[in-house]
């Protein structure tokens, strides 16, 4: 089935950047061709390698404590019955105003040339809570290199490194609705870890046993190039550099794959140093900053951050991703005064993330183009990434399952995705939150003993209540939808800037696929659906 919403939020950026195509299923299709593995040079920097990683059997049970279990059906009853239509603001009522369940994140801002953004209200910081058992599923951190026999390289720069063993985290993931899709893999096949490099700063006088920040950037090219933006700021600041080589636009490396290497090498150097997963950054320019958006909303918790430059992309249409990113992330989009993104990334992709909760901020530099802002302007968005540490670490302590300092099996992260549901229906707020994780776990990890346990959760949660559990996921993707398509219009209405890259009527057929999205889930006759219908009445004159 063609996900639709995550064609949806701006294939331009995509297609300006170089990375173009359709998206089926898991983002695979004919049109995206065979891949084209992208090599290392033959050169080899680190010959040591490690064995593949070795995997735990899948789960036939459920692996969860009784009280656990019992816990969760008892709250799930009770918050049920207490449950009433009235009570819930999100179902589709076109009497109120069509927003997205707001996340616990914080502020945005915005600096711009020529049209100042809004300011919302100060970071609302997520209150401090009880750990709760999921500590005890993850090895959380801070923990020591996984390894002790990868060699650990000698302070300073590092031109090429070569990747030791395969990945082990979730870029199935990052490009697919389940992390259990076996498409992904099989279109990758003869795709290796151990042949990708990247580039490495190690700050001086590195501590093993001192957690240290990093900053992983994806760049559009062949080879990395991100050290030479990033250098000032890590040398200063004593931070981790990784910039993976041939993740880019350039040489027909697919999409799946740009992700998959990235991936690989974050845990290449979490198998090496100690990363503390509440400092790492994610940054990228252009089709770079697609991929690392992608990235980021799809695995919220493998990081604290994202500087998305002159390029990014929507976030996920799972609403438990979208809050665990207002909870967790800090988002900054950089462009310039004269970027032909600019608009995409000042009127459609802001305001969406800030009306979603998510700390934000967006620059737009004046007098440059589709280009990196300068050092100085640079640790003014390293600053203000820092800044949102505090409110990390105490989401990370109220719910464990939000940060991940290491790779997890699906076991062990479905059955901490339950332990926080528990915690979710404890907390006044958390009801739909919850329901969306259950659904989330459904989805994610389809014929997994949590998700079947999850399923039971939901019938039970059907049977006490007067709302039915598949009525709150439809008005939530309603309000993901409308706004979807609002933010869309806004930059759509722009008009083509100077220099765009694809032609304008691309933008016409992805604003028609927004308002077929409202369309669909409206209500029949409904004020929504028929402002939906009447914008698509007009898209299709302009189209023809």
């Amino acid at each position: 089935m063609v996900r639709k919403a995550w064609i949806v939020p701006l294939v331009a950026v995509a297609l300006a950047a170089g990375d173009g195509g359709t998206w089926s299923g898991s983002e695979f299709c004919e049109a995206d061709g065979p891949i084209a593995q992208r090599q290392s040079p033959k050169k080899r920097a680190e010959p040591i390698k490690m064995p593949p990683p070795t995997w735990p059997p899948p789960a036939t049970t459920l692996n969860l404590d009784e009280s656990t279990v019992a816990l969760l059906r008892r709250l799930v009853r009770e918050r049920a019955a207490m449950l009433k239509p009235q009570d819930l603001a999100r179902l589709p009522d076109e009497s109120k105003a069509l927003r997205p369940l707001r996340g616990s994140g914080g502020s945005a801002v915005a600096e711009t040339t020529g049209r100042p953004l809004s300011r919302p209200n100060q970071d609302g910081a997520v209150l401090p809570g009880e750990r709760s058992a999921a500590v005890d599923l993850f090895r959380w951190f801070p923990q020591r290199p996984e390894s002790e026999s990868f060699r650990l390289k000698r302070d300073g720069y590092h031109s090429d490194v070569s990747v030791g063993a395969s990945g082990r985290l979730d870029w199935v993931f990052s490009v697919a609705a389940s992390s259990l899709d076996k498409e992904p893999a099989r279109r990758l096949e003869g795709y290796d870890s151990t042949q990708q490099s990247y580039e490495l700063f190690v700050p001086p006088g590195y501590k093993p046993d001192h957690a240290y920040p990093l900053i992983l950037h994806v760049d559009p090219g062949g080879r990395s190039n991100g050290w030479r933006i990033w250098r000032t700021i890590c040398q200063r600041h004593g931070v981790f550099f990784a910039g993976p080589h041939h993740a880019g636009n350039e040489g027909g490396v697919e999409r799946p794959a740009r992700r998959r290497i990235v991936l690989d090498v974050l845990d290449d150097v979490r198998h090496r140093y100690l990363i503390d997963p509440d400092r790492t950054y994610l940054t990228g320019i252009s089709g770079g900053g697609n991929t690392a958006a992608r990235i980021a909303y799809a695995l919220p918790e493998l990081f604290g951050g994202l500087a998305a430059i002159v390029g990014t992309w929507g976030m996920r249409p799972e609403h438990w991703l979208r809050q665990r990113a207002a909870e967790r992330l800090s988002v900054a989009l950089l462009t310039g005064e004269f970027d032909f993104n600019r608009n995409e990334l000042e009127l459609e992709y802001f305001p969406f993330i800030k009306d979603h909760g998510v700390r934000s901020m967006l620059r737009v530099y004046p007098r440059i183009g589709h280009q990196a802002p300068n050092p100085a302007q640079l640790e003014e968005v390293f600053q203000w990434l820092e800044a949102g540490l505090p409110t990390r670490r105490l989401s990370a302590q109220r719910f464990p399952a939000s940060r991940l300092s290491g790779p997890a099996t699906p076991d062990e992260w479905s059955r901490a995705l339950l332990v926080e549901v528990a915690d979710r229906l404890q907390t006044p707020d958390g009801l739909a939150m919850a329901i969306f994780l259950l659904d989330g776990v459904v989805e994610r990890w389809p014929g997994t003993p949590a998700a079947k346990f999850s399923k039971e959760l939901l019938r039970e949660f059907d049977a006490n209540s007067s709302v039915l559990s598949r009525d709150i996921t439809k008005s939530e993707k309603l309000c993901y939808a409308y706004l979807q398509a609002v933010c869309h219009d806004s930059s759509y209405a722009a008009g083509p800037p100077a220099g765009y890259p694809i032609p304008w009527t691309g933008r016409t057929q992805i604003a028609i696929e927004c308002w077929n999205d409202v369309l669909r889930l409206a209500l029949s006759g409904s004020d929504v659906a028929r402002k939906a219908q009447s914008r698509l009445d007009t898209l299709r004159k302009e189209l023809n």
